[in-house]
């Protein structure tokens, strides 16, 4: 299994693979921002790729949920920025949605977060005491992403 996975990891997005930095430069926009487009090194590549699951799994248990937020938004525009080849709208839909996360209060509820500030008494987040619901218009374009999806 680890075999497969180095050969993906190497095939897709190292400098060894079918795009590498050069030929990227040449074909597509050099402004086109990527962190993995710093350095095509196979080892780098995998050094990005392990935080990128570290900060999925806080963004998911709501461990320092917007820094979480952030650097999951960074590291997804990144992956699809390498290789924009494998892309397909699942990943265009997901980028959306997390950019969406970023102006939600995503750790108000049900986080680690959300239990350290009733913890330390600060209760509930500002504008949300005592409030079932949250309704805002990154709410609405959130939900609109959805719908707009399916139509």
């Amino acid at each position: 299994m680890f075999t497969r996975d180095r050969r993906e990891i190497d095939g897709l997005m190292s400098d060894r693979g079918v795009l590498p930095l050069e030929l990227f430069s040449q074909l597509y926009d050099p402004s086109y921002w990527s962190v993995y487009r710093w350095n095509g090194d196979l080892g780098i590549v995998r050094l990005l790729l392990l935080i990128q699951p570290a900060a999925a799994i806080a963004f998911l248990i709501g461990w320092r949920t917007r820094w979480a937020n952030g650097i999951l938004l960074v590291f997804c525009w990144s992956v699809q920025a390498r290789n924009p080849l494998t892309n397909t709208g699942g990943d265009v839909l997901l980028r959306n949605l997390l950019a969406w996360c970023c102006l939600l209060p995503m750790s108000a509820r049900w986080s680690l977060d959300a239990r350290r500030r009733t913890l330390a008494g600060a209760g509930s987040m500002a504008g949300n005491r005592g409030v079932e619901s949250l309704y805002s218009l990154a709410t609405m374009g959130l939900i609109l992403q959805l719908v707009v999806m399916y139509f």
